[in-house]
């Protein structure tokens, strides 16, 4: 929980890693010209995600590549537009806002998931 990590993200980067559970802060370059957009899964959310779709020894394989070190990816235009659309989850009333947040959550991360992974073969290989 006290270790501190930096990530370094370039314009049309994404990436995915296991916070450390406290306050992160983010920092730009002056004069940038981009938009950072972060959404932040619990740990236990996201292993129960895996969890549902895989079995055990992918489950592991994948907890262990993605949360053990920092995956980056390119941001595809799925996921600006997914990105995008995550924004416009309260003009639903309720529990119907999460629903399609919760829908819109796993939309990206299977995009997401895919970039990263290559499905076929848990150990990357």
């Amino acid at each position: 929980m006290d270790e501190r990590r930096s990530v370094s993200i370039k314009k049309n980067e994404s990436c995915i890693y296991a916070g450390h559970g406290g306050t992160e802060y983010i920092c730009y370059k002056k004069d940038s010209n981009f938009l950072f957009k972060s959404i932040k899964i619990p740990v236990s959310y996201f292993s129960h995600l895996l969890a549902d779709y895989f079995d055990g020894q992918e489950v592991t394989a994948y907890e262990k590549k993605l949360l053990n070190g920092i995956s980056k990816v390119p941001v595809t235009p799925v996921m600006e537009q997914i990105l995008a659309e995550t924004s416009r989850f309260t003009q639903y009333r309720g529990g119907l806002g999460y629903l399609y947040l919760d829908g819109k959550l796993l939309e990206l991360l299977s995009i997401y998931l895919s970039e990263v992974l290559e499905l076929r073969h848990p150990d990357g290989q």
